[in-house]
């Protein structure tokens, strides 16, 4: 298929307004009518958020998320590609432009490491958080050295369950092999340790908490042990439906190892 460069192959091209969308946004649409009744959208991410907290048992990813924020506040953070990417893109606050940097669109793998480190580097003696997956991460691992050797201000979250869980929860329904997306798990704590990070496992919230207390400034990496099988609760709590939750419907994970240490600091 051939198109002639320098035309518009989706239609017009008209550059309307420049600046950032938290602060540009609202004065352009406020001659426009919503179809929504007020406090429909209030209404609806609260009822996502309440589907969030029913109980589930292991360290899930909003717990990560919520541990997170809840330790740091505010912060600049970057969020890569994945399933963890729908909660934090679900429970993170913030009011600030450009606070949340997210590779939306082509939803690239591997970007939110690079990305916190330039993030970092625009914005010193600010803290900035990274929320990767483990397969995410393992594309861009070299990068960890960089974080170490330039000393900056960022804290690594890993959320790391063996698996590439959103190709998992979009796979055909029956099947049941696990090996096209599933690996053995990775200690990335020790993989930071060996370049020069401070790093800790954390098995739940109070670990993550006390691993972000304990390096409040300069690198960190946060190894998340946390419960794949929670994505399919949060799947269903961003689509309004009920989350079919029970073992039998998760497969075993041939990569999962047992974990002994919980917020141990490296």
């Amino acid at each position: 298929h051939r198109h002639p460069v320098g035309t518009a192959y989706f239609g017009g091209r008209a550059l309307v307004h420049v600046g950032e969308y938290a602060t540009a946004l609202l004065p352009l649409l406020a001659d426009l009518v919503s179809t929504w009744p007020v406090g429909a959208g209030a209404r609806a991410l609260a009822a996502s958020r309440r589907a969030l907290d029913a109980p589930a048992p292991g360290l899930r990813p909003q717990d990560v998320v919520r541990a997170v924020q809840d330790e740091l506040g505010d912060v600049p953070v970057t969020v890569d590609a994945g399933a963890h990417m729908l909660v934090a893109m679900e429970l993170w606050q913030t009011d600030r432009p450009a606070h949340v940097l997210i590779s939306n669109g082509l939803a690239t793998m591997g970007f939110a490491l690079p990305a916190a480190i330039g993030a970092a580097l625009a914005r010193p003696g600010e803290r900035v958080v990274c929320l990767v997956g483990d397969g995410g991460l393992g594309m861009v691992l070299a990068e960890l050295e960089t974080l170490a050797r330039l000393d900056l201000d960022v804290a690594v979250v890993v959320f790391n369950d063996a698996t590439l869980s959103l190709i998992e929860l979009k796979r055909s329904p029956g099947v049941v092999d696990t090996r096209p997306v599933a690996y053995h798990r990775t200690d990335f704590a020790a993989v930071a340790a060996a370049m020069g990070l401070p790093s800790g496992v954390a098995t739940d919230a109070a670990g993550i908490r006390a691993l972000l207390a304990q390096v409040p400034r300069g690198p960190l990496l946060v190894d998340a042990r946390v419960d794949r099988g929670a994505y399919r609760q949060v799947m269903a709590a961003i689509r309004g439906t009920t989350a079919p939750r029970s073992d039998d419907e998760v497969p075993p994970d041939p990569g999962r190892a047992p974990t002994t240490a919980e917020g141990r600091p490296r």
